[in-house]
This record gives C-alpha cells, structure tokens and sequence, in this order.
C-alpha cells in the first residue's frame, strides 16, 4: 500500500507520496504574512489529533517565530473539538 496526499505513518504502508506539511504550512504562512504586509492577526483553525493539520500548524508556528514577520503581526490558533 502507498498513501498519497495523507500520510498513515503507523499504518502498513510502504511508501508516502506527498507533500512535507510543515513546508506547507511554513510557505502558506510567508503568503498570508507578504499579503497582510507582515502586520495583522493570522487565526488558524484546525482539528487536533490529525497528525497532517498538527504538521502544517507546526509550519505556521516556526513562521511566527522567525525573523520573517513583523514583531506586530499576532498567529493566533484557536482549537477546535471533536
């Protein structure tokens, strides 16, 4: 079995095509940042406990933490649950 798009690291696949989440996230986030010209409030919203939205969150996180984006602009990430 391949999973493709999705990862299932614990099921019994033997490959993974796709992209790396966390790149996602970190590119998406660079995107958002150039068009609110690096001021403003990001919200993500996400369902947690799905490894590819955690990853992709983990991408946004490292953004907000670089040198990158204003020290105005706020990432602010509300929880939902299940």
């Amino acid at each position: 079995m391949v999973t493709i798009l999705g990862d299932l690291p614990d099921s019994k696949r033997i490959a993974y095509v796709g992209s790396y989440q966390r790149d996602l996230g970190y590119m998406g986030g660079m995107g958002i940042a150039e068009a609110l010209g690096g001021k403003g409030k990001i919200a993500i919203l996400s369902i947690p406990g799905v490894q590819m939205f955690d990853d992709r969150e983990a991408g946004y996180a490292r953004l907000s933490r670089s040198s990158r984006t204003s020290k105005s602009s706020r990432w602010v990430t509300p929880k939902l649950t299940r």
